[in-house]
Order: C-alpha cells, then sequence, then structure tokens
C-alpha cells in the first residue's frame, strides 16, 4: 500500500500589473472549467475547434 500524499491543484498565477480594473492583466486568461475548447471530442479532433461570431461570414 501506498502513502497517501496531499496533493494541492496548480493556481495560475500572473505577475504582470493590470491594465485597469475592467481589462485586467495583458495577456493572461485563466482557463475556465469545462470551457469547450478544450474539451476532447470527435469531432474537434478531427476538424478543430470551431466557434462562430455573430456578423462575421
Amino acid at each position: 500500500r501506498q502513502p497517501q500524499l496531499n496533493l494541492n491543484p496548480y493556481k495560475l498565477k500572473c505577475d504582470k500589473e493590470a491594465l485597469n480594473a475592467r481589462l485586467g492583466p495583458p495577456d493572461f486568461l485563466p482557463q475556465t472549467p469545462n470551457c469547450p475548447e478544450e474539451t476532447l471530442t470527435r469531432e474537434y479532433l478531427q476538424s478543430g475547434y470551431r466557434d462562430t461570431v455573430e456578423g462575421l461570414e
């Protein structure tokens, strides 16, 4: 039997200063749980993730 390890989840940290209160730090987007682009499905693996934007063709 192996000893139990006390592991803590890794949290992303940004060392850059925020641009302002609304924008937040530059070039830093923490992952959101269960976001579609992080979910590997058969369709995404074969053709890639596509995000539809209103007004663009």
